[in-house]
């Protein structure tokens, strides 16, 4: 939970059950809890799981066009890489 990607699944998990009065439960699990990126996957694809964070490395097995932004200084800037 330290790390930023841990920081904001807390924050996302704060603002989504304020906005809707306690409506929508968000359930947070860290560090491979509930497996590993394959898992989450076929999890997201299964319906057992809703929303995951999953790399774009690992994504790049299913669709090798992501390879592309594994390319170190492929872009000048993560301005130019995001926005062409």
């Amino acid at each position: 939970p330290e790390h930023p990607e841990g920081k904001f699944a807390i924050k996302f998990k704060e603002l989504v059950e304020e906005k809707t009065n306690g409506a929508v439960k968000v359930e947070n699990y860290f560090i491979g809890e509930l497996g590993s990126q394959r898992d989450y996957i076929e999890g997201l694809r299964m319906g057992t799981l809703e929303v995951s964070w999953v790399t774009i490395a690992f994504f790049s097995s299913y669709e090798p066009i992501l390879n592309i932004f594994e390319f170190p200084y492929l872009f000048k800037s993560r301005e130019l890489a995001f926005n062409g």
